[in-house]
């Protein structure tokens, strides 16, 4: 082979490199990279639970005795009997646990003799120095009786927004009933709470005995 020869086939060779480089870093640099995504989390929704209204208080230069004195009476003038309301009375841990109960009047017109009744509840105060926590909750619909028909009961109140199927009554109604239950048993925490603050904003101003 010449040397003219030798030197053309060198030429050709040397620029097939060239292209084949040139393509293969084309396709290296264009090549789409695939986005990193995070991971996204599904908010957790809080199930239902019993409905509960609860607070802690302060109560300037009170101490534990004083509040707990103060609750206690508060106890004996807002219910007409507080020894059958008072269900746990414990100074030592500042806990004074009571049931008590309000009427219900329905608002639907269908089987009203049979809701009507009962709405029961339980109160927990707790002191400690220079505050205290109430806690509304456990509140439980009993209906009444209607001649040979029995009781048309909600049973416990919950955040639930559908409510339980009592039937006998239409679907409609029994919403009503439930939305009406839950409103009463918030007008009834608000009246003890307020009740309660203005009773026992007092009490560092009470000697003790």
């Amino acid at each position: 082979m010449s040397l003219r020869i030798r030197f053309v086939a060198l030429v050709v060779l040397a620029g097939c490199s060239l292209a084949y480089s040139q393509q293969a870093q084309r396709t290296e640099t264009t090549t789409p990279t695939t986005p990193q995504t995070t991971p996204q989390t599904t908010p957790q929704v809080p199930s239902p639970g019993p409905l509960q209204f609860q607070k802690v208080v302060t109560v300037d230069g009170a101490s534990r005795d004083q509040l707990y004195d103060a609750a206690l009476a508060w106890f004996t003038h807002t219910f007409r009997s507080s020894k059958d309301v008072i269900q746990v009375q414990n100074r030592e841990s500042g806990t004074l646990i009571g049931k008590s109960l309000f009427e219900y009047d329905p608002v639907v017109f269908i089987a009203s003799g049979r809701i009507s009744g009962v709405v029961r509840y339980t109160l927990t105060i707790e002191v400690k120095d220079g505050r205290y926590r109430y806690t509304v909750d456990s509140f439980e619909h009993e209906g009444s009786p209607v001649g040979s028909s029995g009781p048309l009961s909600f049973g416990l109140l919950t955040t639930d927004a559908q409510c339980p199927s009592t039937g006998s009554i239409t679907r409609s109604s029994q919403e009503k009933t439930w939305v009406d239950l839950k409103r009463k048993a918030s007008a009834v925490a608000d009246t003890i709470a307020n009740s309660l603050r203005e009773r026992l904003a007092t009490a560092a101003a009470q000697k003790a005995w």
